[in-house]
């Protein structure tokens, strides 16, 4: 049976070392693409960060890919939680957008991160309300989310990249 190692990543969400216990060599205390801070634990709950996975037989060209909620207690990780954030103040900021559209788009956010059995109600409750949004938001909102939400959000809202 496998193990996970412990993955190490800065605080924006970049992939420092996928196996931090094993290969101390490739550990950093910030981030070299970012500048900030790098940890190897769950903020909330102290559990490791799941990376690289270990089944006893060498596998090559594989990429360990880093999660957006702790696997121990379903707490985004800061990485989302700075996404999750940076969405509701861009949705906050478009005064042509009415209140209750305002809590539409909202609501649906954390639902296109991954897929769930709610994603396609929070999909198309998005395309509705961004519809309304001024463009700027809707330009920031691309930009923020387009290489962050699930597969199966990306190719209905964004089908052209």
């Amino acid at each position: 049976m496998g193990y996970y190692h412990i993955a190490q990543v800065c605080t924006n969400g970049h992939l420092i070392n996928d196996s931090f216990d094993s290969h101390p060599e490739s550990n950093q205390s910030f981030c070299s693409k970012c500048g900030a801070e790098t940890i190897t634990t769950c903020p909330k709950c102290g559990s490791n960060i799941r990376g690289d996975y270990d089944c006893g037989i060498p596998v090559f060209g594989g990429t360990t890919s880093v999660d957006s909620y702790c696997y121990n207690c379903g707490a985004p990780y800061p990485w989302t939680q700075k996404i999750l954030d940076s969405a509701l103040e861009l949705i906050s900021l478009d005064a042509e957008l009415s209140d209750d559209t305002k809590k539409l788009i909202k609501n649906a956010i954390p639902y296109l991160l991954v897929d769930l059995p709610e994603s396609p109600v929070a999909i198309a409750n998005y395309r509705s309300g961004i519809s309304k949004a001024g463009q700027i938001v809707k330009d920031s909102m691309h930009q923020l989310l387009v290489d962050v939400i699930s597969e199966t959000a990306r190719k209905i809202i964004y089908p052209n990249g």
